[in-house]
């Protein structure tokens, strides 16, 4: 009796300040709204966020959280259910971290806003376990919903007063627009962005923070001395330059170069292997997740590693190397846009996906070019077809005809996917469909991840031993590498028996993001080594096979060649070489298309002449960092020397034509 006379007393007390004191419990409700926003936004990512986020930054992303809260509470109304809302959301947000984290490697960034759609597809692939640090954030969530609508009061506007809320609240979301539109948040608040340690960025800076920084980083701006004449400039003196070389170069760029004389040249030269003049059909694979895995040193001496048939295959191809690609553990579509239109995202801003938000129907790509060049042109990936956008991107770019999921009904799947060999058989299908030349695009998706579910049946499943012991998801991915090691040489055989000259370039996309769970490679001390190292997650093989005497690109000839062997001078660990192929050259992605219409003996036209010779000034140019043409790297928040500064402002004013100007 005496303990209930108790608790009585207290709820009259606390219903007594409720209706005494409203205004300093909605004070309240506001400060612990945007305290506990900023905890389960990063508890359930960064349990210790306290001790890694920087003092100043914290007080960043409060005010932040702070004005986003500050919205949605005036728009909402002020109610209770507003600040629940909020919550819910910041702990959505520290989840998906949580969760993508394991599947990729990285953090959600702004732009995976804009393919939430492709994430719902490929996420049946991955399984999604509660932990402790979820678990606590979902119990704090449960527990700050009950006391806010235990104790504090509802508060009921009139009519004039909703209103007045919802306009100030637009006004405040308009006036934090102008804000973010321009002022350089990275340069206000003095945050840095890691693009190859996306996770350390978010540590560091906080999540709220990074969303805005890298947010920004997505708008478009047209980079220092661009214009349209200067990019045109370039363009001709690059084609000079080539020229001067032997390599065949058109006289435009974009215009239909049938009847030119230098296009009959280059595809005589093409076809002169199969005793015609025919322009040889161009296949381009980008396969899944097609990694080296024996680039590090648990993995270098692991058979179930070793791509047997493609070193083989290398050893034998016009080109080969390795390729820096702009992703790692996903991203894919990144990887393609990089491959078909030769433009690099270390200058669309850190995580930017183009396909999902910028009007590519202008930009200068292969599918273009080839279709200049009288080709027909097909893409094909066996998923569906809106994923990353490509039902759209694929038709903007030039791509005739698209092969999604629908053109695979009844095809062979391994780990319930379709395989690489039910891709290359398309492929063939579409080479026998007419003797026009073609340019195919296959994108493949046997190779996917995840790895948890154990899919492989056990005739594929092969046992690698990583430090004495077996990793299951590492097992499982070797599995389907060796699969699409053996399909690939299958592919070769079939287009040997062929007549018709065929020019084919292998890569893949990205490294699997399990390279950070079984490789512990540790960096060296310096700059050069930690890049190089840090590199190695960012880097796939390739090659371009003929089945005829094709054109070695010039990039595999004479100094050029030797400076992207990337020798031992600077001191650290050096990538290996393929089987000693004779002619292999180590690029990054964005040059590898202008090496293929190389390969193809077609003259170049002027942007991708422009590419080809950028290969010499900057042998590499990835999100992680650039290399020079003496081979030393450079991280991007380092200071560049003026050759290298007028070689990235180049290639900017060049990739911004091609992107957003071409007018």
């Amino acid at each position: 009796m005496v303990l209930s006379g108790i608790l009585a007393a207290q709820r009259d007390r606390v219903r007594s300040f409720n209706a005494s004191h409203p205004f300093v419990l909605r004070f309240l409700l506001c400060v612990a709204a945007v305290l506990f926003g900023l905890v389960l936004i990063e508890l359930p990512f960064n349990p210790s966020f306290i001790l890694t986020i920087e003092p100043a930054h914290v007080l960043q992303n409060l005010l932040v959280l702070g004005i986003l809260f500050a919205v949605i509470y005036m728009v909402g109304l002020q109610t209770r259910g507003t600040a629940v809302a909020f919550w819910a959301v910041c702990l959505g947000i520290g989840c998906a971290n949580h969760y993508l984290m394991s599947f990729r490697g990285t953090p959600v960034i702004p732009s995976d806003l804009f393919a939430l759609a492709t994430a719902a597809q490929v996420a049946e692939g991955y399984a999604l376990t509660p932990d402790a640090s979820v678990l606590a954030g979902a119990a704090s969530l449960l527990a700050l919903a009950v006391l806010t609508f235990r104790f504090v009061p509802p508060l009921t506007l009139r009519a004039r007063g909703r209103v007045l809320s919802a306009v100030l609240g637009l006004v405040l979301a308009a006036g934090a627009a102008v804000a973010f539109v321009n002022v350089d948040a990275k340069l206000v608040t003095g945050a840095s962005v890691k693009a190859f340690h996306m996770d350390r960025t978010y540590q560091k800076n906080g999540t709220a923070l990074s969303y805005v920084v890298l947010g920004q980083q997505l708008l478009v701006h047209e980079p220092q001395g661009y214009s349209d004449e200067r990019a045109r400039e370039l363009m001709d003196q690059a084609s000079d330059l080539l020229s001067e070389r032997g390599v065949p170069v058109g006289e435009s760029n974009g215009a239909d170069q049938e009847g030119s004389g230098a296009a009959q040249a280059g595809a005589s030269k093409a076809g002169a292997g199969k005793g015609s003049s025919k322009k040889p059909t161009v296949i381009a694979i980008m396969n899944e997740t097609f990694a080296d895995m024996t680039l590090f040193e648990e993995l270098r001496d692991c058979p179930e590693a070793t791509l047997s048939n493609f070193n083989r295959l290398a050893g034998e191809s016009v080109a080969s190397g390795y390729s820096y690609v702009p992703c790692y553990g996903a991203g894919t579509c990144n990887s393609e846009f990089e491959f078909l239109t030769g433009a690099s995202l270390a200058f669309l801003g850190s995580g930017a996906y183009p396909y999902q938000y910028h009007d590519l129907s202008r930009a200068r790509n292969l599918a273009r070019f080839f279709g200049d060049q009288g080709y027909a042109t097909s893409a094909i990936h066996p998923a569906a077809a809106a994923n990353w956008n490509r039902d759209k991107v694929y038709p903007a770019l030039g791509f005739g005809r698209f092969y999604d999921i629908s053109s695979f009904e009844g095809a062979e799947q391994l780990r319930e996917k379709t395989t690489d060999r039910e891709t290359y058989a398309k492929v063939l299908e579409l080479l026998d469909s007419t003797d026009q030349p073609q340019f195919i695009f296959d994108v493949t998706y046997q190779n996917h991840g995840g790895y948890k579910k154990h899919l492989v049946d056990e005739g594929r499943y092969v046992h690698a031993k990583v430090n004495g012991g077996e990793s299951p998801e590492l097992n499982e991915f070797l599995s389907c590498l060796q699969q699409s090691d053996q399909d690939l040489a299958w592919l070769v055989e079939q287009l040997e028996q062929r007549d018709e000259p065929v020019v084919l370039v292998f890569f893949g996309d990205h490294m699997p993001s399990i390279a950070n769970q079984v490789c512990g490679t540790k960096l060296q001390l310096t700059d050069n080594a930690q890049v190089a190292q840090s590199q190695k997650r960012y880097t796939t093989p390739y090659l371009i096979w003929a089945n005829y005497d094709a054109v070695v690109p010039d990039a595999a000839t004479g100094e050029a060649a030797k400076k992207s062997l990337f020798a031992t001078s600077t001191g650290y660990d050096p990538m290996p070489r393929l089987n000693g192929c004779p002619n292999q050259v180590n690029l990054s992605l964005n040059y590898l298309g202008s090496t293929l219409i190389e390969v193809t003996g077609l003259p170049l036209d002027g942007y991708f002449a422009f590419n080809a010779a950028m290969r010499d000034r900057l042998p590499v140019l990835n999100t992680v960092a650039y290399m020079d043409e003496r081979t030393n790297w450079h991280k991007w928040d380092q200071d560049a020397g003026e050759d290298q500064r007028a070689a990235l402002e180049d290639y900017q004013v060049v990739q911004h034509w091609s992107l957003f100007g071409n007018g």
